[in-house]
């Protein structure tokens, strides 16, 4: 029998004090066992973890919310700090998540960019590329969209791509958004 059981103390404090002991002594045969344990039970134990987040997920998700939220400062300027000390492992990193997923990213970048949402945001990255600045680029896309004549010449728009954003080039600090139009009128506007 293990010598961790014949425990002679039966006061709380003594027992306590006796463990301690035992442990500090036996430190390495400790984390022995526990390696030789861990190496024998990977699977169950990895089993038992995802078992245990699969019923608790949402308490886990929420928790992890709240921490983020709570920490958030600390975090940001935690993750700056290993970003700038670890910019080499980071790109190897991801380049090698690239390669290993690289038909997959192809796949989704390429739904994602038919998507509504991911023809909105190319659009609207494709303003910013242009100088147009508005406050609410989401609801100027929106009105772009439901907008069917030109502003200048009132004739409809023949497809999506005649529409355009016809914007101030010399304003560069405020809202420059003149005109919704078509291609030959946003060409022939004075400027």
């Amino acid at each position: 029998m293990n010598s961790f059981f014949k425990m002679p103390h039966k006061c709380k404090e003594a027992r306590a004090k006796y463990q301690k002991k035992w442990r500090e002594e036996n430190k390495e045969k400790i984390a022995i066992q526990k390696k030789e344990y861990h190496l024998e039970n990977q699977e169950k134990i990895s089993l038992d973890g995802k078992q245990y987040y699969l019923k608790n997920k949402e308490m886990i998700n929420l928790k992890n919310k709240e921490y983020k939220l709570k920490n958030r400062e600390r975090l940001a300027i935690k993750n700056k700090e290993y970003a700038l000390k670890n910019k080499e492992k980071i790109s190897i990193r991801r380049k090698e998540h690239y390669l290993k997923n690289k038909e997959k990213i192809q796949k989704y970048k390429k739904e994602y960019n038919q998507s509504p949402e991911g023809i909105k945001n190319h659009k609207i990255s494709g303003w910013r590329l242009a100088g147009i600045i508005d406050e609410d680029f989401s609801s100027l896309y929106d009105y772009l969209i439901k907008e069917t004549n030109c502003m200048i010449c009132l004739k409809p728009y023949t497809s999506s791509r005649d529409r355009c954003l016809d914007h101030d080039h010399s304003i560069t600090d405020e809202p420059n958004v003149r005109y919704i139009c078509c291609n030959r009128c946003n060409v022939s506007v004075v400027r």
